[in-house]
């Protein structure tokens, strides 16, 4: 059970102790509606990025109260110190131009570290889940500078949600293959949803082509990263989320017998449902225990859990 407009708006709160007391107040809410499913849902806990201290704090919280995965937006955060002013240790330089980000660091930062090692030692599952990004400032995440330019175009009508959730969750497994996120955090659990499957294969691959073709980006760096960051993604604790239309996810079984689960997009326009997901499996000759995999069976075995629904 994901966020979804408060995942959206939920990043754009400046008050880091408006941030935690909204992060409590929604977990809390969202553990109580969760018990009224039956064991049937399974809410997704947010956590105030902007106080790095309270959100492995309220990992903690959450993790007591049951709760099985953390929802950890892929977008750059900023991080104000008394005067709200961003910590020039949390800028990150744009190489060669002197310039920086003014929104803040990625989520794979040095300084949200805590966070990441906190969910690999409890256990949790951290769910990778873009959002549209046009209600957050330009830089954050691909929405809102997607939406610019087809305004620019004379498109007529929004071009962002069939764009920004693939650039932001690519993105993410870019930075985390240049920056040895699965490495630092091997028993991490990660869940990429809402992105589609396909873009992950092509962004391994086209990560591993240009750090072969820099590896100076990397072996001169303090911390050197695996060359081979599809052989870092198999060996990980990893699913990928894809919907009942997208054929790639069952055509590629190579790649996604073991990693693909098939999850509803509602109460999105275009939701699939698990009739959708069968016929899909059907079409092309998929296996039957792949298709329980596929499924159900890949989740499961992630969160912990028998039974898997999401809304």
């Amino acid at each position: 059970m994901l966020p979804e407009l408060f995942g959206e708006y939920f990043p754009t709160v400046s008050d880091a102790r408006a941030s935690v007391a909204l992060a409590r107040a929604y977990n809390d809410w969202a553990n109580d509606f969760a018990a009224a499913g039956d064991g049937r849902l399974h809410p997704v806990a947010v956590v105030p990025m902007a106080d790095v201290g309270a959100a492995v704090a309220e990992l903690d919280r959450v993790a007591a109260r049951g709760m099985k995965s953390v929802l950890l937006r892929p977008m750059f955060y900023a991080i104000p110190d008394e005067k709200g002013r961003l910590d020039g240790a949390w800028v990150i330089q744009t190489s060669g131009q002197g310039g920086e980000n003014p929104v803040g660091v990625y989520v794979d930062h040095p300084g949200f570290h805590p966070v990441w090692r906190r969910v690999e030692e409890l256990g949790l599952v951290a769910c990778v889940h873009p959002y549209l990004g046009i209600a957050n400032q330009e830089a954050t995440s691909e929405g809102s500078f997607v939406e610019r330019v087809a305004e620019k175009l004379g498109i007529g009508h929004s071009v962002t949600e069939p764009v920004a959730y693939l650039q932001d969750n690519a993105l993410f497994v870019v930075i985390a293959a240049f920056h040895g996120l699965l490495e630092d955090f091997p028993n991490l659990k990660l869940a990429l949803l809402h992105s589609g499957a396909a873009m992950v294969p092509l962004s391994l691959e086209k990560a591993e082509t240009y750090l072969w073709l820099s590896p100076q980006s990397v072996l001169g760096a303090d911390k050197p990263v695996c060359l081979e960051p599809e052989e870092v993604f198999e060996r990980s604790r990893v699913v990928v989320g894809f919907d009942g239309w997208e054929s790639s996810a069952v055509r590629l079984l190579d790649f996604f017998a073991d990693k693909g689960a098939w999850g509803s997009r509602y109460p999105h326009h275009d939701a699939s449902t698990p009739a959708d997901a069968l016929a899909l499996c059907e079409r092309y000759e998929v296996p039957e225990a792949i298709v329980a995999r596929l499924l159900g069976g890949n989740a499961a075995d992630l969160f912990g859990i028998s039974v898997l629904a999401t809304v």
